[in-house]
């Protein structure tokens, strides 16, 4: 009897201690604050039709440091830049891998890429060969010819529709950007261009291009994302198999097409294809990443420029008397000409601050347990930052809604885009920042430059410029933008031939 009574008193003992070092637990490193959820949704009918900004309010009332239930995943959104700081570098090591997701799965080949692929040994690998072999300052510099013919076409198309009896009517400047970025990325990656070749390879790359728009906007979200038991009767999951599936075999037929005579476009593909770390899935995977990311983000970053230095013709003009000065009255602006062009760099930086082609960072996921901000972060947490709202953060910026160019002149003129302020993240941060920065900022700046630098534009009579959001990846604009050009009078060289 005496041991059982020193054996419950032992227990009673240690239950005590236990519940003491809990409570003493969940005060320090409680979870982060949530919102009233509902069974089953958990939180997912708060995010409504563009969730970047549905976010930034939840935010504004729970905190930078915000945990959500989204279906059946439990998912911290990040709202300031010094939680942000703490996710993408103090603890980078624990939030670099990627959640496992239906557009990963099927667009991201699995992971056999570098955007969709689980932090690890091949993710090192792709990485290291992006940087050192395919995204390099050089390699970029030497594709300049295919950025300049691709551009030299766009501005023949526009001089001919301003000396044309429709130079009045507004052209979809749209439709004519979404087409430049992908003749220029699939020039660079497979030395293709719709506007060029047989009708029956004009048609295929129009139906892969139309392709590459439509998982943009079926890859946003999927209903088996939030609840993986649902995934047999998933319409969208069935949808991005059959855009997949059409994408892999035009794929498929370049790689082909590239083996018959290797090395001889000096392409992307061609690249790729000379390192023996990477298989064909790869080589496939690694072209949809950069086709996808270097058409939609730089088409609509450059309509976003556009919209804005419209609305305000006082920026329009001192970017094109910046041009001017610097590049004088020749046709063209030269991507050698950008270096000089700071107003112009500005501008840039204010668009992809107010509107950044990645208004929600693609997720990262915890891969172990760590406290973040004093709160306790689960393993296999997934992670939203909202580079959106910590963009447009009052603590921070002044006039945070104003699009004010100046900024990056003065106070914000040391700030870079390559994520080491972390008020700023256009192009993420750590690890799993955009390899392909110098690429993306280039493109945008020279395309850009000479649409202004040849042009005057301004909406049609009586209109008004809308800038409302639309639901994307990418957030484009909700209306195409339709502008109507004038020639500021330079004299175009003849149309470059294919």
């Amino acid at each position: 009897m005496e041991f059982l009574r020193l054996a419950l008193a032992f227990l009673k003992a240690l239950v005590f201690k236990l519940g003491c070092m809990s409570k003493s637990s969940s005060k320090s490193f409680s979870l982060p604050p949530s919102p009233r959820a509902v069974p089953l949704l958990g939180h997912l009918h708060l995010l409504g039709k563009l969730p970047h900004q549905s976010l930034q309010k939840l935010a504004s009332r729970y905190g930078d440091v915000m945990l959500l239930k989204l279906g059946s995943h439990r998912t911290l959104v990040i709202s300031s830049a010094e939680a942000a700081r703490a996710v993408l570098k103090t603890h980078d090591h624990v939030f670099s891998s990627r959640p496992s997701t239906v557009a990963g799965k099927i667009f991201g080949y699995g992971g056999a890429g570098l955007v969709w692929a689980p932090y690890g040994e091949h993710w090192r690998t792709v990485r290291k060969l992006c940087t050192l072999e395919l995204l390099t300052a050089k390699r970029v510099e030497t594709s300049h010819p295919v950025r300049k013919r691709e551009m030299a076409f766009v501005l023949d198309e526009l001089s001919r529709h301003q000396q044309s009896d429709k130079q009045l009517e507004p052209v979809d400047l749209t439709t004519k950007l979404s087409d430049l970025t992908f003749n220029i990325m699939t020039r660079m990656v497979m030395n293709k261009s719709y506007l060029t070749g047989t009708s029956a390879e004009k048609e295929a790359a129009v139906r892969f291009k139309d392709l590459i728009t439509e998982a943009f906007v079926v890859g946003t979200s999927c209903l088996s994302d939030s609840f993986s038991w649902l995934a047999w009767v998933d319409p969208q999951a069935r949808k991005m198999e059959r855009i997949h599936q059409q994408q892999d075999a035009y794929l498929s037929k370049q790689i082909a097409e590239h083996r018959q005579q290797p090395g001889s476009n000096g392409d992307f593909l061609d690249v790729m294809l000379a390192m023996e770390e990477l298989s064909d899935t790869s080589i496939k995977s690694l072209s949809q990443d950069m086709l996808g990311a270097g058409t939609d983000t730089t088409a609509v970053t450059v309509e976003w420029a556009l919209s804005e230095l419209v609305k305000d013709p006082a920026l329009l003009r001192r970017a094109q008397e910046e041009l001017t000065e610097m590049v004088g009255d020749k046709a063209m602006v030269d991507e050698s000409d950008l270096p000089k062009l700071r107003y112009l760099q500005a501008v840039v930086k204010e668009t992809l601050r107010l509107h950044p082609a990645g208004p929600l960072l693609l997720p990262h996921e915890s891969a172990e347990a760590c406290v973040l901000e004093n709160y306790t972060i689960p393993a296999k947490t997934r992670v939203i930052v909202n580079a959106y709202a910590i963009a447009r953060d009052s603590r921070w910026w002044d006039e945070p809604l104003k699009f004010d160019p100046e900024r990056f002149l003065e106070k914000c003129q040391g700030m870079d885009v390559r994520g080491q302020s972390f008020e700023y993240l256009p192009f993420g941060s750590g690890r799993r920042g955009c390899p392909g920065v110098t690429l993306g900022m280039t493109t945008v700046m020279f395309i850009l430059a000479n649409l202004i630098h040849a042009f005057d534009w301004k909406l049609a009579s009586g209109e008004e410029m809308d800038m409302t959001e639309a639901f994307g990846v990418t957030v484009p604009r909700a209306s195409p933008l339709k502008l109507v050009p004038s020639s500021l009078n330079l004299e175009f060289p003849p149309k470059f031939k294919s």
